[in-house]
């Protein structure tokens, strides 16, 4: 679980408004950048971290945040007006995954799912109740990263062992087979798709 409470507020219902703006832009929703103020009723609601999520989920799966290039102010000024951030090779992700990033940036706050909603989603849903498989399967491969490399002296090179070449070998292999295997083979309707 990723959380941020530099700037936090409590929202106690759905129709909860906030018009402030402050935190990192990269993550922030159009409507809290804009806070609507011209709108009756003007303001966001909790659906803004429904945006950071899916901004975060792309930072996670491509190593970087959309616009993370560009300065903060000009980024602030790039969300609004562009359409919403895609994956940049969404063939590379399963089409749950794709279509996850998809229904958290839905550019029209009023359009976007709120968080319960995105929680019924079939990428989300297919997570176990109980996922510690990933923990045993993290600490093996931390087992093996130990057990498999050397550190020389007080140098800083990195010797690997045989083990840890043939593993690197069967990685680059996979990866350079053309076959690509998806977590999900079909796709699973969720919503419209939003652009």
């Amino acid at each position: 679980m990723l959380i941020d409470y530099g700037v936090a507020c409590q929202l106690d219902s759905a129709e909860d408004r906030r018009r402030t703006a402050v935190g990192t832009p990269y993550w922030m929703a159009p409507e809290v950048i804009t806070c609507n103020g011209q709108q009756a009723g003007g303001g966001y609601d909790s659906r803004c971290d429904v945006w950071s999520l899916g901004m975060s989920a792309i930072e996670l799966a491509e190593g970087r945040a959309p616009l993370a290039d560009l300065h903060p102010m000009r980024a602030l000024f790039q969300i609004p007006r562009n359409p919403p951030p895609r994956l940049k090779d969404e063939l590379a992700w399963s089409i749950e995954f794709a279509d996850f990033v998809d229904g958290c940036l839905v550019k029209d706050f009023r359009e976007r799912p709120f968080m319960a909603e995105m929680l019924e989603h079939p990428f989300l849903r297919a997570v176990p109740d109980h996922p510690s498989h990933i923990k045993q399967s993290l600490a093996r491969k931390i087992q093996l990263m130990r057990s498999t490399v050397e550190l020389r002296g007080g140098s800083g090179e990195v010797k690997a062992t045989a083990e840890a070449e043939t593993e690197a070998k069967a990685k680059a292999e996979a990866v350079a087979s053309p076959a690509k295997v998806r977590l999900f083979p079909k796709r699973i309707e969720f919503g419209k798709t939003h652009a």
